[in-house]
Parts: C-alpha cells; structure tokens; sequence
C-alpha cells in the first residue's frame, strides 16, 4: 500500500532581480539611529527579534524609499497578474527589519492584512531560514503517527536568497530562525489589501 501525502501551504516564492540598492541601504543605517520605539517597547523586542522600522514610519509613505518598493510592488503585481488580470492592490503598510547575528522573530501573523509579504533585501549565507505553520497539521495529525493515512506535514522551512519575495494570506503564521550569519540580515515586511474587496475591513 502506498500513501500519499501532501503540503498544504498557501507561499508564493517569487525570484526577482532586484538593482543595486546600495543607496537604499545607506538609507536604512541612517534611519536606524533614530527609531524611538525603545521608549514604548512594541510587541517585538529592539535586539533580541533585530531593529525594526515598524513603529516608526511607513516605507510605503517614505519618498526615499520610493524606487525599493517600486521594485517589490512591481514583482508583486507582475506575479499576480499572470493568474488574475486586473488585480488591484491597497498598500497599507511596509517596514524594514534589520536582524543582527542571533536575531530572529517569534511565531506570529500579520492580523491587519489579506496578503503579508517578506522581501529579502540582505540575506547573507546563514542568516537562516523562514518557518511557516500548516493551520490544519494538528487536526489532520492529531494521533501523531507516521503511519496515519491522512497525515500532512505541519509546517515548511524556506531558505530565500537576496532578491527572493515570499507572498502568503496574512492568518499565516510564521517564525524566522535565528540570524547564525556575521552578517546583517535585512528584511523589508508589508501588508496588503485588496481593492473593492467587500469581505474584509482593515
């Protein structure tokens, strides 16, 4: 008898080729020195889960930051449309995370949004991989044996590279592992919504 298994991850990994952003990144080291979110500590941890833009500006807002998320809002959009035509998309908010050797971010969701998005701006050798979780693994697999006939796998580890996109529906939950790299690991976040869609309220 023979038993067939299968993932059930709704990731859409895009491959891009992004320009030099080296500019940008001179841009990112700047703006670093001068997040405030130290004096009301967010819900991720300044250090620990790297340094994030989040808590103070919205990239998708930032002028000098327009030719970056030109650049992934194109790949977005070029992606997309090769399945649905005339998609149309709200950009509702995008920052950047700049994850220092031993950092990393804790099992979470993007509550705020229809579809979150990872683009890796900096991904180093080593810099680890992102984790996302079947939300239907422990009920499919709830016996726990790997003879079960309807067993799936309950969650899925992708290694990006520089330039690689990750798009998923915003209830996905996901981690990334820790930062083993010397190296900076840069991450530029987002949330999307769709235009006149009539079934969700940001």
């Amino acid at each position: 008898m023979k038993k067939h298994t299968r993932d059930v991850f709704s990731v859409l990994e895009v491959p891009t080729a992004p320009p030099s952003f080296n500019d940008i990144l001179e841009i990112i080291y700047t703006d670093i020195k001068d997040l405030k979110y130290d004096s009301h500590r967010g819900t991720f941890e300044r250090g620990t889960h790297g340094t994030t833009s989040y808590y103070d500006f919205n990239l998708f807002k930032e002028k000098r930051y327009y030719p970056l998320m030109k650049h992934i809002m194109g790949s977005i959009y070029k992606a997309y449309r090769v399945h649905i035509p005339n998609v149309e998309f709200n950009a509702v908010q995008a920052w950047w995370t700049v994850y220092e050797k031993g950092a990393f971010i804790p099992r979470h969701t993007h509550a705020n949004s229809q579809i979150s998005g990872a683009y890796y701006l900096r991904q180093p050798k080593g810099a680890g991989p992102i984790t996302f979780f079947n939300p239907i693994g422990p009920l499919i697999n709830h016996f726990f044996h790997e003879d079960l006939i309807f067993q799936v796998s309950t969650d899925m580890d992708i290694e990006p590279e520089t330039g690689t996109l990750l798009l998923f529906p915003g209830w996905l939950e996901h981690e990334t592992k820790k930062n083993e790299s010397d190296d900076h690991k840069i991450i530029v976040s987002f949330n999307l919504t769709l235009k006149n869609s009539i079934n969700f309220i940001p």
